[in-house]
């Protein structure tokens, strides 16, 4: 029996290398076996492999190919882990429900707009810190269930790029990322009967006092330490991989992802494209999970507060040079440094950034 796609990716995730040794044997002849190991996927190949990216009848015989070929072997356990997508968004893979309790969280929400929508409404969905990717598996798995249940339910955008909050879809339901970076929420919020807005974002952005917060996935203390080597990995960079890495970083923290060519060729770092929810990269870039990185320099600012305006001024020049404009990236930014009480002011170089 070949191995499967999810299991060729659990073996990557975690360095099950005796896998194949154990699954039993393929069935060809020796002309076969010779023509199957004749040619060696490249390592792109066996990243789209990984990334699903590659069409099942690939896929089936590139996983044939893996268990015979030792050379392939060692090139895929060289490989970095695949990139885990929620909605779009690279998050650390690290969801800590079990499935059962998953499942109760996505008919409690499904059953909160179910409710709302006769009369039009909106639903707040917040979560601590570390459980980033397991509000947007919940959120992903809530659109899901809606549309099986005869709704529309649609995903405004997954790219984090905007001052003002992106125009509401026309689906019975919506959800908005991030809401609580948007200034004004008005066309989400005043609603009409059978329409209803899901809100999502940081418990900590919140302002509590004015919001409703219905629904809140809380387990964070089984999720930090197995965030442990994502947060280590942005720390890594942060302090040591130069300042348009960190600058990077830093806009990433505060909700913002990285325009196209935001980094100098051959520049490393910690970045994975952000893609649509079919998976097609869209250009930009974060790292594995804005809202632990918000923690890593958010750590940083006590230590350095000066350092951490510094690489703010950096990433809005950087982003004015590749044309996005103080009212997208820039002035989010902005704002979002303010609000998050990252700094009391803007520093000097920023002071151009209108409206924040």
């Amino acid at each position: 029996m070949m191995p499967s796609l999810a299991q060729c990716t659990a073996a990557l995730m975690t360095g099950e290398e005796p896998l194949f040794a154990t699954m039993g044997t393929i069935r060809q002849s020796g002309v076969s076996r010779m023509r199957n190991l004749a040619i060696h996927p490249s390592e792109t190949e066996w990243r789209r492999l990984f990334m699903g990216g590659t069409p099942p009848a690939t896929g089936q015989r590139m996983a044939a190919h893996l268990k015979l070929c030792a050379e392939c072997w060692d090139l895929v356990c060289r490989l970095p882990r695949p990139v885990y997508y929620a909605l779009g968004r690279p998050v650390p893979s690290v969801i800590p429900m079990s499935p059962l309790e998953i499942e109760a969280e996505v008919r409690n929400l499904v059953s909160h707009c179910l409710e709302r929508l006769p009369g039009g409404g909106t639903v707040v969905v917040a979560a601590e810190w570390p459980c980033e990717a397991l509000m947007l598996h919940v959120l992903s798995l809530s659109a899901t269930r809606l549309r099986r249940l005869g709704r529309t339910a649609e995903i405004a955008e997954t790219v984090f790029r905007r001052d003002e909050a992106p125009p509401r879809p026309s689906s019975e339901v919506a959800i908005l990322l991030e809401a609580p970076y948007y200034p004004s929420l008005h066309d989400w919020t005043i609603l009409p009967p059978g329409r209803v807005s899901i809100l999502a974002g940081p418990l900590e952005r919140w302002p509590t006092s004015d919001v409703d917060v219905r629904f809140a996935p809380r387990k964070p203390s089984e999720a930090v330490p197995r965030l442990e080597p994502y947060r280590q990995a942005i720390t890594d960079a942060l302090r040591g991989g130069g300042a348009s890495v960190a600058a990077g970083i830093v806009a990433n923290a505060l909700g913002c992802d990285l325009p196209p060519g935001y980094l100098p060729p051959g520049t490393q770092g910690p970045f994975v494209p952000v893609t649509d929810l079919h998976g097609n990269p869209l250009g930009w870039s974060s790292v594995e999970g804005q809202w632990l990185a918000w923690q890593v320099v958010n750590e940083f600012a006590r230590e350095s507060s000066g350092e951490v305006a510094h690489l703010l001024v950096r990433a809005v020049e950087k982003f004015r040079s590749l044309g996005q404009s103080q009212h997208g990236p820039a002035r989010r930014l902005a704002r979002s440094a303010i609000q998050s009480g990252l700094i009391s002011r803007l520093p000097e170089g920023m002071e151009g950034v209108e409206g924040s």
